[in-house]
């Protein structure tokens, strides 16, 4: 078209390109998301159009007149763009609106059209509240123009140029319900019936009821979706055949034949909108009432079928595969093995009717059809079903049996498809890249130690099959093999090439579908992070810094994350260090919302210094992280677990101050508690890690006794402060707190026992009997309950406690051994 386009301009005088030329040069460019090339003609067309002007010729015979159709073109172009982000594509669309089409004096600008193209732009480019808006503002002046003019007829009304149709109400709310938003569709629906209960518009048609019915379908609102069925019954029921309804009453059935079988079709769809929202609603009963839901319809096809005997009209029925197929998703939705198991059940009746459709010869008419009336045809999603729900299931195995049964199928019938296909339309396969993805995905979360074998073998199998694999294959497949990749020292090469080979489909196949993304660069990431050969963090470390140049993919902060994981789990808090930095100085320089540093970086930089001992980096992180909570530029604040990390670095340090210091940071944290700026308020975890710290200075330092048992008694203590902190409000991130969160655990009681041994106090012997009393009640208290289960382990493991034993033993206490049998009377409840 660009040739004849040229050559026309070189034949100017003859046949020179006008308004009409540029119009299907735009259409051709729209078509393709290309806005800018389309941008290059109308521009062309406003300088001709500027010229012809300032020649003084006819404007009426303006042959360069800027139509508005050739700016809702180009409003299209914008909205398919690949090029543009959907809030660019929003921005330049609004633009083109108010600037070109609002704010001039184009011919017909105030068209129910353009408004109609508008919206499909936006709607396109998933600005549904824009185009909503722009919906509202034509309802607005349609309506103030019928008042203004006192327009009453309905010939007037609707020849009315900014008069709304249904096809625009229609779109939207098929738009909002695609994106999630039923409430916004349903405002959507509301508008049109105020405006027809004013007579200004029709009333909302069977296409607006199904749809908005399947707008709160795919969320799971089964109530909703019940009473608007509900609701489309009594409405219609005097212009539709409401046999299509279920009644209690005969005098309620319109038996007229005036109307169409679409109608008709048109409440089967309806009804699989309330089966999907049962599907979708996680309800454990789901299945059970979509089955009586199906029953009750097959009951009226039934009665239907009877009636059609007897000479009435014959109608579609209300039943089919597909309702059977929704039945199938539910299943798959449980995730339980006996749903996996009654999906499987399920799916081989439907076969066994459809091989008995197939056989024409020897099967009556009736026999050829399902219970409802229904010619049952399995289709792709009835087979992903299957998969899916032994997938959900956590038995990958099962599925991928089931997925093998599927590909011997397919080869023995090449031609069979799950679809009848129309002249027109080539038919669907029954399998397709999306089955074998739901394995990968499953095997890949998998804990079974061959799962990266046995995804490597569906991979495998899909290739067989000719179906090519995507990027989320591809992941899925790197996935399995990164969850394994600490235990196999050739995974970091398997993990390269099906990387490799991903990325070679993509740039040397031309394969989009396999251009990698950053969840495939995380998925390498991990892997290779994860990897026992020494050499494998330094190559995802090349890949990462390569990814911009290769893919044209700008490093995120979870790809940084992963990396300083990695880092900080080779003992290089370095290394974690350099990457942390890096990443705020790209966000500083580009303000990149990717890289702005989040709770869960400054988490992994604190763990890389805490692991490593040293308080001052760890302690320069925490005040880093603080500053940013405090200055909004980051929404979590430290908790408890994170002020711990600090403490920790402090003990690890064996610095001689280090037990002292980590009992400041602890008193810092209740009182930041305390007053309401954080939630850090010590739980026994945190305090018995201080006492441990005392426990093991107790030789050098004559007070670490006093020090250890201050701090046993500060539990009693923090138990009472969480609970006046939970009769107040505690901040956004605050919670109640349980109180065995401060009860002493056997660890706890330990540490204060060989702290007090090695460093005595006054009274030792009366401290270490109460410690071991308090341990005894403790024990009493949790006794049958579920929380006591880690505190019974913490008995069985053995190892603490015959170790606190040991230690009273060879003590030269006098009532050692009225604590030892205190002990052992501890460990008597415990079993």
């Amino acid at each position: 078209h660009d040739t004849i386009w040229q050559y026309m301009l070189m034949q100017k005088d003859t046949c020179h390109p006008d308004g009409a030329t540029v119009y299907g040069m735009v259409e051709l460019w729209a078509q393709v998301g290309e806005p800018q090339r389309a941008l290059d003609y109308i521009t062309q067309l406003e300088q001709w159009d500027s010229q012809y002007q300032t020649q003084g010729n006819s404007l009426e015979e303006n042959p360069f007149l800027p139509i508005p159709n050739i700016y809702c073109a180009l409003m299209e172009a914008y909205s398919r763009s690949k090029h543009y982000s959907p809030k660019d594509s929003r921005h330049e669309i609004l633009d083109i609106w108010e600037n070109k089409i609002q704010s001039t004096k184009l011919a017909h600008r105030d068209s129910t059209k353009l408004y109609a193209r508008a919206c499909h732009a936006l709607a396109g480019c998933g600005q549904l509240d824009a185009a909503h808006n722009l919906l509202d503002d034509l309802c607005r002046r349609y309506e103030e123009d019928i008042v203004d003019n006192n327009i009453s007829n309905d010939s007037e009304l609707a020849r009315h140029s900014l008069r709304p149709d249904r096809v625009l109400f229609t779109t939207l709310i098929s738009a909002y319900g695609r994106a999630g938003r039923p409430q916004e569709a349903q405002r959507v629906f509301d508008t049109m019936d105020k405006m027809a209960q004013k007579n200004l518009l029709k009333d909302p048609d069977f296409l607006m009821y199904c749809e908005l019915i399947w707008a709160y379908g795919r969320v799971g609102d089964t109530k909703s979706t019940k009473a608007l069925l509900q609701r489309m019954i009594q409405t219609m029921e005097d212009d539709i055949d409401v046999e299509a309804a279920p009644s209690t009453r005969q005098e309620d059935v319109n038996n007229s034949d005036t109307t169409n079988t679409n109608s008709y079709q048109d409440w089967a769809s309806a009804w699989n909108a309330v089966l999907v929202s049962w599907a979708n609603s996680n309800d454990p009963h789901a299945p059970e009432y979509i089955r009586m839901m199906i029953k009750e319809l097959e009951e009226m096809d039934r009665q239907n079928a009877t009636k059609q005997n007897s000479g009435g009209k014959a109608r579609q029925p209300l039943v089919t595969a597909y309702s059977y197929t929704i039945l199938l998703h539910c299943y798959a939705q449980q995730g339980t093995i006996d749903s996996a198991k009654a999906a499987e059940e399920l799916f081989a009746w439907m076969k066994q009717h459809q091989q008995k459709n197939d056989v024409t010869n020897d099967v009556s008419a009736d026999e050829k059809h399902n219970a409802s009336g229904n010619s049952m045809i399995l289709d792709r999603n009835s087979y992903l079903n299957v998969i899916l729900a032994w997938c959900r299931a956590g038995r990958p195995e099962k599925a991928e049996a089931h997925l093998e049964n599927f590909c011997r199928e397919v080869r023995e019938n090449p031609n069979q498809h799950g679809i009848e296909p129309s002249s027109m339309t080539p038919p669907a396969p029954l399998l397709d890249v999306q089955h074998f993805t739901l394995i990968l995905e499953a095997w890949a979360k998998s804990s079974n130690q061959s799962a990266a074998t046995r995804a490597t073998n569906v991979f495998g199998l899909m290739k067989e099959m000719n179906i090519a694999p995507n990027v989320v294959s591809y992941t899925s497949l790197l996935w399995a093999w990164a969850k394994t990749a600490d235990k196999t020292r050739d995974s970091a090469g398997s993990i390269i090439n099906i990387f490799q080979d991903m990325h070679h489909q993509w740039q040397d196949q031309g394969d989009e579908a396999c251009k990698p993304n950053h969840i495939a660069y995380n998925a390498l990431l991990s892997g290779l992070s994860r990897s026992s050969d020494p050499s494998a963090l330094d190559t995802a470390t090349k890949y990462f810094m390569q990814m911009e140049q290769m893919h044209d993919l700008k490093p995120s902060g979870f790809l940084y994350n992963t990396l300083m994981a990695a880092w900080s789990k080779r003992d290089r808090p370095d290394q974690t260090q350099a990457l942390f930095d890096e990443m705020v100085q790209r966000y500083n320089n580009t303000r990149d919302p990717d890289l702005r540093p989040n709770s869960v970086v400054y988490r992994t930089l604190l763990r890389a210094w805490s692991k490593a001992g040293n308080p001052t980096q760890a302690s320069a992180a925490m005040k880093d992280w603080i500053e940013a909570y405090q200055s909004r530029r980051i929404r979590e604040a430290p908790s408890e677990l994170e002020f711990s990390l600090v403490l920790q670095a402090w003990i690890k340090s064996s610095l001689d101050q280090a037990p002292d210091r980590a009992e400041q940071g602890l008193r810092q944290m209740m009182q930041f508690a305390q007053s309401g700026q954080f939630d850090c308020l010590p739980s026994v975890f945190t305090v018995t890690t201080v006492i441990s710290a005392y426990a093991r200075a107790a030789q050098t330092r004559p007070d670490a006794g006093q020090k250890a048992w201050d701090l046993f008694l500060l539990l009693e203590e923090l138990g009472q402060i969480d609970q006046t902190l939970s009769n107040k409000t505690r901040g956004p991130k605050g919670r109640k707190r349980n109180g065995d969160e401060f009860e002493p655990n056997l660890l706890t009681g330990s540490q204060v026992i060989k702290a007090l041994i090695h460093s005595p106090t006054p009274e030792v012997e009366t401290r270490i009997q109460h410690v071991l009393e308090t341990l005894f009640q403790v024990m009493r208290h949790r006794r049958g309950q579920k929380k006591s289960s880690s505190f019974r382990t913490e008995l069985r493991s053995g190892h603490i406690f015959r170790n606190l034993k040991s230690s009273l033993k060879k003590s030269t206490l006098e009532s050692r051994d009225d604590l030892i049998r205190l002990c052992h009377q501890i460990e008597n409840v415990a079993e």
